[in-house]
């Protein structure tokens, strides 16, 4: 007996096949459904053992298109699936299977199956006479070939072409006429003439999935799979043939070709990403590493773009981005850019490695010479001002550059070692470059310890509040403190401020760690009333984060409740830059605060905008002369000058002056003589715990102070 065996998988066919071999049966093999409902169209076959998951149109629509031809009650169809879920079955079922076998199958339960099975044909045999057995006609073929949605071709073994769907006119732009009886090589050219090879096995069994360019009338070229399956002879012509299904895959292809896109290139500027920077990397550092030469990549950080985008919106942070690429590819050197998606690759990248960080990959380079000319001509094109939206805006950059072999002997290892020059590049000033040393490695790794210890030292209790005395010039009278923050890690030595508040403000630790400050430093202020002593007033530092952060206010006032601490005992102390780069962020906040009775101070002035009309604006009772200016005023004219007119200027304005750093007895005659109203420094005390600190509000001693400054 006559058996189609509809299976996809060539194991799984191989494997079924033999079996049905086995029993008695002559197989006919196809890998799709379309294939076999052709085959089943020229020649009927009584018995049908069809897989339900195809390629293309599914076992359940082929099932379904039998079971619609006028002889389809005829044949016997057995599903076989791996799904045992009722529903699965029972659709199976519905759409005209008579029976089904679950993989993997067994040969006892298919043994039960073919004998029902042929019973079940016997039956319908008798009732089919010789006429109806021919009712299969070349328009019910037609039909078929109609409805399969992807282009079909017959072939005879000569490679002519003995028909076709509309779908080849469709699709091609050829008339049937005009491909008929012409050779398969106009449209599938010579790569598939071994098809139609008399030594081609492809004649022997079903194929599927072959990747062919077809050529278009209009010379097109478009990408499809082909898969196909032997007709008997003389169906098709008197040597037989094959039927060939191509799928167009050009859709698919965009997709791909877009998801690639996605992948590896970015979405604003077009240029590669991260993920394609560092695949090239390591393609040129094998190619370096093969030929011995020497490649550069430069890591490189826009300055103050965070600002552009605060004040001027992401649309204008955007716009800058794009031009700033721009000016990149232009600047480095024709042999080592890569341009935007799509560019073909001579022999460097630029790339955007995220937010506002670029890459550069300079390769086939001589020495670090070649680096430097670039990192310059990079800072010269990024200095000249940016025209967004009728606005000029200004973007230097902060470099770091690390060349291979020297600098890392991986991608990744060269990339840390650029970004960690860069940081360094941006701590020593921006707008430069710097090329990585073995120093900056050590102070990456120095500072990524502090940042690890650094998370879990609040809940460990490391912290300690330490206090320096502010005193009257003219009456020597204790009239405040400045709060610093001491770190005393569990079970290792002291970790200077210097060190670890950057590393706080830059992670954002610096917020919880400052409201514990606030909050430590006002029940500390509250213990020292409730001994007696007289109130005095304490100065908590607020860092730049703190003064972004919108709770700030509640955060303040929570803590004099808590401590139940008068506002008026509580100054906060802001540095200019801080102030003026968080303006629109902090003066509502600092007005509020200011309402309450809160003291607020500028600390560090004179590092500065250094501009106090401006300052003005915000309600300052108090400023700082920094202590890089007292520290010079006995020796330096200009400096003593500068101090006094600061002095003039802010009593001028209503406001005190402190004078900080004082350490000799030189600096705090001049400074009371100018009339400056307070100071501090080390000639009146180092910083002190609470203890210490209380026996000079006591005055019974030596406060024992700590050894880690003024900071």
């Amino acid at each position: 007996m006559r058996l189609l065996l509809v299976e996809d998988d060539s194991s799984t066919r191989r494997m079924l096949e033999g079996l049905f071999v086995g029993q008695g049966y002559e197989v006919t093999a196809c890998p799709n459904g379309e294939a076999a409902l052709v085959r089943h169209a020229e020649d009927p076959f009584p018995f049908i053992a069809l897989d339900l998951s195809l390629p293309g149109m599914s076992g359940l629509e082929v099932c379904r298109l039998i079971r619609a031809r006028r002889d389809g009650d005829r044949a016997y169809i057995l599903v076989i699936t791996s799904s045992t879920a009722p529903e699965r079955l029972q659709e199976t079922l519905a759409a005209g299977a008579n029976d089904y076998l679950v993989k993997p199958v067994s040969l006892d339960l298919l043994h039960v199956r073919l004998a029902v099975a042929n019973r079940h044909i016997h039956e319908v045999e008798r009732r089919f006479t010789l006429e109806e057995q021919n009712t299969a006609t070349r328009s019910e073929i037609s039909d078929i070939i109609r409805s399969i949605p992807d282009m079909l071709l017959v072939l005879d073994r000569s490679g002519r072409i003995l028909r076709t769907n509309q779908r080849v006119t469709e699709i091609l732009g050829y008339e049937q006429d005009e491909l008929v009886g012409g050779s398969a090589n106009r449209i599938f050219g010579p790569a598939f003439a071994e098809c139609f090879a008399s030594e081609s096995p492809k004649w022997e069994s079903p194929f599927h999935n072959l990747d062919i360019v077809l050529t278009a009338r209009d010379g097109r070229q478009i990408s499809v799979l082909v898969s196909g399956a032997p007709l008997r002879a003389s169906t098709e012509g008197s040597g037989g043939g094959i039927v060939c299904i191509a799928k167009d895959m050009s859709e698919r292809n965009r997709a791909e070709e877009r998801i690639r896109t996605l992948a590896f290139y970015d979405g604003l500027t077009g240029l590669p990403n991260r993920h394609l920077m560092q695949e090239r990397v390591r393609a040129a550092m094998a190619s370096a590493r093969k030929h011995g030469r020497s490649l550069a990549l430069l890591f490189l950080d826009l300055d103050q773009f965070k600002h552009v985008n605060d004040t001027l919106g992401h649309q204008v942070g955007d716009r800058l981005l794009r031009d700033v690429s721009s000016r990149l590819i232009e600047s480095v050197r024709l042999t080592d850019t890569v341009g935007r998606n799509g560019a073909t690759a001579q022999s460097g990248t630029v790339s955007r490695f995220g937010g506002d960080e670029f890459t550069i990959l300079l390769t086939d380079i001589d020495d670090a010479n070649g680096a430097s000319l670039v990192a310059n001509r990079i800072l010269s094109a990024l200095a000249e001002p940016f025209e967004v939206d009728g606005r000029e805006l200004y973007s230097g950059a902060s470099i770091g550059i690390a060349m291979f072999p020297g600098d890392g002997n991986d991608a990744e290892s060269l990339l840390q070692s650029a970004d960690t020059a860069m940081y360094d590049a941006k701590s020593q000033g921006r707008s430069g470059f710097r090329f990585f040393t073995q120093p900056m490695n050590e102070a990456a790794s120095k500072r990524l310890s502090i940042e690890n210890r650094l998370r879990r030292a609040l809940e460990r209790d490391e912290f300690a509040l330490h206090f320096q005395p502010l005193q009257a010039s003219r009456t020597g009278a204790l009239t405040g403190a400045e709060v610093l923050l001491r770190w005393h890690p569990t079970g290792g030595k002291p970790i200077s401020p210097a060190d670890f508040i950057p590393v706080a403000e830059e992670t954002g630790l610096i917020v919880a760690i400052g409201e514990w400050v606030l909050r430590e430093a006002c029940r500390q202020a509250a213990r020292w009333n409730r001994s007696g002593h007289p109130p005095i007033r304490i100065s908590v530092n607020l860092s730049t984060r703190q003064l972004r952060d919108e709770a700030l206010c509640e955060t303040v006032f929570d803590c004099l409740r808590e401590g139940d601490l008068d506002p008026s005992q509580l100054e906060l102390e802001i540095t200019e830059t801080a102030v003026m780069q968080e303006y629109e962020a902090s003066i509502s906040a600092l007005r509020r605060l200011a309402e309450a009775g809160i003291g607020l101070c500028l600390d560090d002035f004179g590092t500065g905008y250094s501009s106090l009309a401006y300052i003005r604006r915000f309600p300052i009772e108090r400023i700082k002369i920094d202590q890089s200016f007292v520290s010079t005023i006995t020796e330096c004219r200009d400096d003593a000058i500068f101090s006094a007119a600061i002095i003039a200027m802010a009593h001028t304005l209503g406001l005190d002056v402190v004078g900080e750093g004082v350490e000799t007895t030189e600096q705090a005659e001049l400074l009371t003589a100018q009339g400056c109203d307070e100071l501090q420094g080390f000639l009146f005390s180092r910083p002190c715990p609470a203890a210490g600190f209380e026996r000079l509000l006591t005055g019974s001693g030596d406060p024992k102070p700590d050894e880690e400054g003024s900071d």
